[in-house]
């Protein structure tokens, strides 16, 4: 009898938060994070296919390729190891055609694509569009560029990625477009470890260090609360009550700020180490790497109307401070970039301040790029990789 009863209770209450979840409109802000579970999988309510993103040790979140039945000859138990899959879905097969050059770009969700409206309009894409123009005609060599980059990472996951999985598809050059997402981390959540992106972050929100028996119990509840409608809600109901004590602003609070803001030389020291790595193993096996300091809306652009108002939701959304923050932190990178590029000429590039003389809007958000201002970075960009692919493989190109 018990056991029936805590089933119905527990089918009750799941009930219940599927109702509300879905009668909620997705504008309204608490639930804004859990608009994802409309459509996600829930034992009791939905069938999916398999997840877009698979957990891969030391990078974390990483797209799992989405066909239905695996291409015949793929080792298992990991196909996707052998078929690297960007957010668009297009395919990579580890097995390099003759007369191909490969380029992969690696970042977090700028290269990935956020904001582009369609996969030919994405960094990367229009990188390979500018690539093939400089060719001469009659050229033997097809050039490639592959999509490698993931929404949350950072340099250290980006230099994971490289040693872990991306040398064996036998690239002829890397280039790492970044330095956004090393701050991010910081102001939302500093205490968080190396290995874990954005994605995981609100795992350790308000639990200090995993280390703790306090955070351990919490990465239990998130984890069921994120399959859990009954879990859920509760958890976002605290999170707008913290929200509105900490005065009107979501998280960060005060306190994850400043602590942001103290750990931030920390954050350029650890992207210096991971710029080195990635340098430095890329060199070993002779490939070109290119290191490339994105360019972001708070800094080096006179914002338009419409992006001034991108910028202003952006604080309004519980970041405030954070103009004057990722101005300092810009600022600290550059000068990490400078002192670099004495060590690694050509190869380590200040593009910060890419659109300073453009009014016009290349913003969709404080961080994305629409598409033109994703092509006017592939095309200030192609000229260099260009380079490094010509200085690799000499005639022809």
């Amino acid at each position: 009898m018990a056991v029936a009863a805590l089933t119905l209770a527990f089918a009750a209450l799941e009930t219940g938060g599927y109702v509300a979840l879905r009668l909620t409109p997705q504008s309204y802000e608490p639930f804004r994070d859990l608009a994802w579970m409309r459509g996600a999988f829930h034992p009791l309510f939905t069938v999916r296919g398999q997840e877009t993103y698979v957990f891969w040790p030391y990078v974390g979140n990483f797209f799992r390729p989405t066909w239905r039945t695996a291409p015949a000859g793929l080792p298992r138990p990991f196909p996707e190891a052998y078929v690297y899959q960007d957010l668009w879905g297009q395919l990579t097969p580890l097995a390099k055609p003759k007369g191909e050059l490969r380029v992969f770009v690696l970042g977090g969700s700028t290269m990935m694509g956020q904001g582009a409206t369609w996969a030919a309009a994405t960094v990367p894409s229009r990188l390979e569009y500018w690539l093939r123009r400089r060719q001469p005609p009659g050229s033997p060599w097809t050039i490639r560029v592959v999509n490698a980059g993931v929404g949350g990472y950072t340099s250290t996951q980006e230099q994971v990625l490289i040693t872990t999985r991306l040398l064996a598809y036998a690239p002829d050059a890397f280039l790492v477009c970044d330095g956004y997402n090393d701050f991010m981390e910081l102001w939302s959540a500093p205490n968080l470890p190396p290995f874990w992106g954005s994605y995981s972050k609100h795992l350790y929100e308000g639990f200090n260090r995993m280390q703790s028996l306090r955070g351990l119990l919490g990465q239990l509840g998130f984890l069921a609360s994120t399959r859990l409608y009954c879990l859920a809600l509760p958890r976002v109901l605290l999170r707008e009550q913290r929200r509105r004590q900490d005065g009107g602003g979501a998280a960060p609070g005060a306190a994850l700020r400043d602590s942001a803001l103290a750990h931030m030389e920390r954050a350029v020291w650890v992207y210096t180490l991971n710029m080195r790595s990635m340098v430095g193993v890329s060199g070993g096996h002779h490939i070109p790497l290119i290191m490339a300091l994105q360019p972001t809306l708070a800094y080096g652009k006179p914002p338009s109307e419409r992006e001034r108002g991108l910028l202003a939701a952006h604080e309004a959304a519980g970041n405030a401070g954070w103009l004057p923050a990722i101005v300092s932190y810009y600022g600290r990178m550059r000068a990490a970039y400078r002192e670099a590029a004495r060590e690694f000429p050509g190869r380590v590039l200040d593009e910060s301040e890419l659109f300073k003389a453009e009014r016009a809007t290349l913003y969709g958000d404080h961080c994305h790029y629409n598409d033109a201002g994703n092509d006017k970075f592939a095309r200030r960009l192609a000229a260099p990789v260009y380079a490094a692919l010509k200085q690799r493989v000499g005639k022809g190109l």
